[in-house]
């Protein structure tokens, strides 16, 4: 177990109905910041592969009440970098939520160089619905590559594919699979060569919200005569259905104060709170815009409406160093700690925080990464 603290693995969570507007005589992010509820987290509770990078983490429990598990992977020795060439969304089960979990097999890989999703599969987000399993990403078009082959990082190949990200679907009766993917992307860039998702859409984030409606929380980047193009911005689309068509409002969201910034926001987690008639999102504070300096990088944010967002009163969610129950830290402030999703248990309460933690070796940033399962305990406690 040692390894894993060497490594500084760390982990992020995702979970519906965090707010006690479920009876209880407090409410998080309001009373106090979730990140008051983080605990020390078990070395076990890990995704790790010496032979891959492992990033992301969704997780549901399934209609068989076992724990379904999606995340992202691609080998280790094409670095950190080669995600938008190599990644496949793979699967795991186990018994418990905080696991151990069992890989089963690749959910979503490559498929050919002509769909628009054949090259890669990545970023997952599972919801199930009305008895089927509904299991969103980003998929790129592109040649197939082995493992040993690598794109120049941020050349013009690798632009290339970044380029041609858009937003999918797939759909199962079984958590196992098989997927059907859907022919076309769910969500697509805009034809508008002037907006702010003219050039790509990816990280998707799924929730039932009120009324029935689907929402999806998305990011994306404009054009601005570069290849690499311009500005990351997120926005907000609805669907009446897990299958879309789901229709943008256009309404930027998770806004930088800084009109001219590249970037302040990414990796949402979303869901709607029934009892507090409320939206609440997770989303990684790139520049600590929402929590200060001193946290862990993941604020909280909420809204009446899943399109107006502003910062929780109490808004960290992350405290800046993490603790291993062998005596280790992670430093999430330095390291970061991204693809935050949460589990919630069957009162609704928030049980684990899944994420992604990346590993410096050798003078290599990200030279490689883990997903882990943070525990969180609701406590009496206020700041």
């Amino acid at each position: 177990m040692k390894r894993y603290a060497y490594y500084g693995l760390f982990a992020c969570f995702g979970a519906q109905m965090l707010f006690s507007c479920s009876g209880r005589n407090f409410v998080p992010g309001k009373d106090f910041a979730l990140a008051d509820m983080v605990q020390t987290i078990p070395v076990e509770n890990v995704m790790y592969d010496s032979a891959w990078n492992i990033w992301c983490g969704s997780l549901v429990e399934g209609y068989d009440g076992k724990y379904h598990l999606y995340y992202s992977r691609w080998p280790r020795e094409s670095r950190h970098e080669s995600w938008i060439s190599h990644s496949e969304i793979a699967y795991a089960v186990a018994d418990r939520p905080e696991g151990p979990y069992q890989p089963v097999n690749v959910a979503l890989g490559y498929v050919d160089s002509i769909r628009w999703d054949g090259a890669m599969a990545h970023n997952p987000y599972i919801i199930k619905y009305d008895g089927k399993y509904y299991l969103y990403y980003v998929g790129t078009k592109g040649t197939h590559m082995a493992a040993s082959e690598r794109l120049q990082p941020y050349g013009t190949e690798w632009w290339t594919r970044r380029n041609t990200q858009r937003v999918g679907v797939a759909v199962s009766d079984n958590p196992a699979g098989p997927w059907k993917r859907l022919d076309q992307p769910v969500l697509s860039n805009s034809a508008d060569t002037t907006a702010f998702d003219a050039m790509l859409v990816s990280n998707p984030a799924v929730c039932v919200g009120r009324d029935g409606k689907f929402v999806m929380l998305y990011k994306a980047v404009c054009k601005n005569g570069m290849l690499r193009g311009g500005k990351v911005r997120f926005s907000v689309a609805f669907a009446d259905s897990p299958t879309g068509p789901f229709v943008k409002t256009n309404k930027l969201i998770f806004q930088p104060e800084d009109p001219n910034a590249s970037m302040v926001a990414e990796d949402p987690f979303v869901w709607y709170d029934k009892k507090c008639d409320r939206y609440f999102a997770i989303v990684r504070d790139v520049v600590r815009q929402f929590t200060g300096k001193e946290s862990g990088g993941l604020a909280l944010m909420e809204s009446e409406d899943a399109v107006n967002w502003r910062p929780a009163p109490h808004p960290k969610v992350l405290p800046p160093v993490l603790h291993w129950s062998d005596g280790s830290t992670y430093d999430a402030n330095k390291l970061s700690f991204e693809r935050p999703f949460v589990f919630f248990d069957k009162d609704g309460i928030p049980q684990l925080l899944l994420g992604t933690f990346s590993v410096n070796n050798n003078g290599i940033r990200r030279e490689h990464s883990f997903n882990g399962r943070v525990p969180l305990k609701i406590t009496d406690k206020k700041d």
